[in-house]
C-alpha cells in the first residue's frame, strides 16, 4: 500500500470513529456505503480501566480499504501511557509495529502485530487505526475474517517507546459476532475463488437459487456490490432461472410483473466481476461490483431491450427460456 494511500485512509478511519454509535455492538453500512463492525470493551493500563470501542470498517471496491479502529475513552484516566508519542503524522511512534492483536476461541485464533496511527479526538476519546487496500493479503484481513462462530475475544495490546513502560491492553467480548463480521467482511480482504467448473456445475445440475447465491464466493460478491440495497435484491433474486453459462458468465434473469420490469445477475468466473441490473418501469439501475468488468450475453441484452424500449416499441422477442427466437 503506497504512503499516500495509507494517509488518507487512515485519516478516513480516524475520522469515522469519531462518529458515536447508538448501540454497544451494532453492524452495518452507512450513507458513505462504509460497512462497519463495532463492540464495547475496556481498555486497561496497569490496574487503571476506561471504557473502550472497536471498530471495522470495510470499504469494498476499486481504492477501498479495510480497516481497525480502537477508540478509548477518557485516555486522561490511563496516565501511564502516553498517548502523544503516537498522535499525529510526526508521531515518535509512527511506522513501529507496537500494537498485537489476537483473537481468542474458534479452530483459528491468529495473532498480528502492527504499526497503528493515533489521533486524539475533539470529543475526549483517542483513536489508534490501521488500514490495508481493500483485497490484500494482510493483518486487517486475517483478523476479519478468522472471526468465526466460536470466537469469543479479541484483544488488542499496545506497547510503548520505553520498553519498560505499562502496556496498554484492550479486551472485547466476540461472541456471537460471526455473522456481523462477515456480513461487514463482503467485499474486503482475499477475493472468494469462483472457479469456471463451479458456476458450470451449477448450469448443469439446475442448482436452485438458495444453493447458489448461498455460495460463500456469490454471496460475498453481491453483498459488495449492492450495499445497502442488499434487502430488496435477495428478495429479486428468488425468481431467477435457470442458469446458463457464456463462456466465463454465469446468468440468470427474472421475470417482473409487467412487461418493462426485471431482475438480470451475471458472474465472471475467475474473476471478481458481478453484475446486478433491476429493471422498473422501463428503466434500469445498475449494481457492479469488482474491479473486472463483465460482457453481457447476447440473450441478456435482448432481455434488457425487450424491457427498456421506448412505450409502442417492441424489443427483441424471447422465448421463457430466454432465448432469442428464431426467424422464419
Amino acid at each position: 500500500m503506497s504512503d499516500p494511500f495509507k494517509i488518507r485512509w487512515l485519516a478516513a478511519l480516524l475520522a469515522l470513529a469519531a462518529a458515536p454509535l447508538a448501540a454497544a455492538v451494532e453492524h452495518g453500512i452507512d450513507a458513505d456505503g462504509v460497512r462497519y463492525a463495532s463492540w464495547r470493551g475496556e481498555a486497561r493500563v496497569g490496574e487503571t480501566t476506561s471504557p473502550a470501542e472497536l471498530r471495522l470498517l470495510c470499504r469494498p471496491g476499486t481504492g477501498g480499504a479495510l480497516g481497525w479502529t480502537l477508540l478509548v475513552e477518557r485516555p486522561e484516566r490511563l496516565a501511564e501511557f502516553d498517548f502523544t508519542a503516537f498522535d499525529g503524522a510526526t508521531a515518535p511512534a509512527r511506522g513501529k509495529e507496537l500494537a498485537t492483536l489476537g483473537l481468542r476461541g474458534g479452530v483459528l485464533a491468529p495473532t498480528i502485530d502492527t504499526a497503528v496511527n493515533g489521533s486524539g479526538r475533539g470529543d475526549g476519546r483517542f483513536a489508534f487505526a490501521f488500514a490495508s487496500e481493500a483485497n490484500a493479503s494482510s493483518g486487517a484481513a486475517l483478523i476479519g475474517d478468522a472471526i468465526g462462530p466460536a470466537t469469543n475475544r479479541l484483544t488488542w495490546v499496545i506497547s510503548q517507546l520505553d520498553e519498560d513502560a505499562e502496556l496498554l491492553r484492550a479486551d472485547f467480548d466476540l461472541t456471537g459476532s460471526a455473522r456481523g463480521v462477515s456480513e461487514t467482511m463482503a467485499g474486503c480482504g482475499p477475493i472468494p475463488a469462483l472457479p469456471l467448473d463451479r458456476i458450470v456445475g451449477w448450469q448443469v445440475s439446475g442448482a436452485s437459487v438458495a444453493e447458489v447465491v448461498g455460495d460463500r464466493a456469490v454471496t460475498w460478491r453481491l453483498r459488495a456490490a449492492t450495499g445497502r440495497d442488499w434487502p430488496e435484491v435477495q428478495q429479486r433474486l428468488v425468481r431467477l432461472g435457470p442458469w446458463r453459462v457464456d463462456g466465463q458468465v454465469l446468468h440468470a434473469v427474472a421475470e417482473g410483473s409487467d412487461p418493462r420490469s426485471g431482475t438480470v445477475l451475471m458472474l465472471a468466473a475467475e474473476s471478481d466481476a458481478v453484475e446486478v441490473l433491476l429493471i422498473d418501469d422501463g428503466r434500469v439501475r445498475r449494481l457492479v461490483g469488482g474491479a473486472a468488468t463483465l460482457d453481457p450475453p447476447g440473450v441478456i441484452r435482448d432481455f434488457v431491450a425487450s424491457r427498456t424500449a421506448p412505450a409502442g416499441e417492441a424489443g427483441p422477442e424471447t422465448e421463457p427460456d430466454g432465448e432469442p427466437e428464431a426467424d422464419g
